[in-house]
C-alpha cells in the first residue's frame, strides 16, 4: 500500500511540475508582458522553427521530460530526506520535510514548527527518530520492548553504582560530585 501510495504521489507531483513548467508560467509571463505593453507575437521564421521542431516527436517529448525532471529537482530535497513529509500526533500536525527545506531556501527566518523527540512522545530531546516513530505506530509493542530495555540498563547501571561502594578519601572532588550527581538516578 505505502509503495503504491508513494508513487501516486510521485506521479501527482510530476504532473503539478509538468502543467506548471510548460503550461501555467509561460501564459503567466506572456500575460504579464501584454500587460506591461511589449507585443508578445513570434515571427514567422520562430512559428516555424517551434513546429518543425513540434513535428520531430522523439525530441519533442524528450525536451519536454528534460524540463520537467529539471524542475522537478528543485523539490528533490524535499522529497528524498530523512524527515517526514506530514506528521499528525497528538491533534498536533507538523511538516518537517517542508520546514527543513524553507530554512535552507529562506536562510534569514526560522519556520517553526514542533521537531523535538518529547513533542512526539519520544525520550530523547534531540530530532525526532521519524523511522522508529512510524514504526512504532504501527506496533506499540516495540516501544514497550524497548522501555523494557532501557529499564534493564538502568537496573544493571544501578548494580554497579551499588558495587562501587561509598566514596572514600582516595576518591577527588569530582567524582564524589559524580557520585552524588548518580543518587538522583
Amino acid at each position: 500500500m505505502s509503495v503504491v501510495f508513494n508513487i501516486a504521489i510521485l506521479l501527482i507531483i510530476f504532473a503539478v511540475v509538468f502543467v506548471s513548467i510548460h503550461i501555467a508560467i509561460p501564459r503567466l509571463f506572456v500575460s504579464a508582458c501584454r500587460r506591461m505593453g511589449f507585443k508578445m507575437k513570434m515571427t514567422p521564421v520562430w512559428e516555424k522553427r517551434i513546429q518543425r521542431f513540434k513535428s520531430i516527436k522523439r525530441g519533442y517529448y524528450s525536451f519536454l521530460l528534460i524540463t520537467t525532471l529539471f524542475a522537478l529537482s528543485f523539490f528533490s530535497e524535499l522529497l528524498m530526506n530523512n524527515k517526514a513529509l506530514v506528521i499528525h500526533f497528538n491533534g498536533k500536525t507538523a511538516f518537517p520535510a517542508v520546514k527543513h527545506w524553507l530554512n535552507t531556501i529562506i536562510f534569514f527566518t526560522d519556520v517553526s514548527s514542533f521537531e523535538k523527540g518529547n513533542d512526539f512522545g519520544q525520550v530523547q530531546d534531540s530530532d525526532v527518530d521519524y523511522r522508529f516513530f512510524k514504526e512504532c505506530c504501527d506496533d506499540p509493542d516495540k516501544l514497550l520492548s524497548k522501555v523494557a530495555d532501557k529499564q534493564k540498563e538502568l537496573k544493571e547501571l544501578k548494580r554497579d553504582l551499588d558495587d562501587i561502594g561509598e566514596p572514600d578519601e582516595d576518591w577527588s572532588e569530582s567524582e564524589i560530585e559524580d557520585y552524588q550527581d548518580t543518587k538522583y538516578f
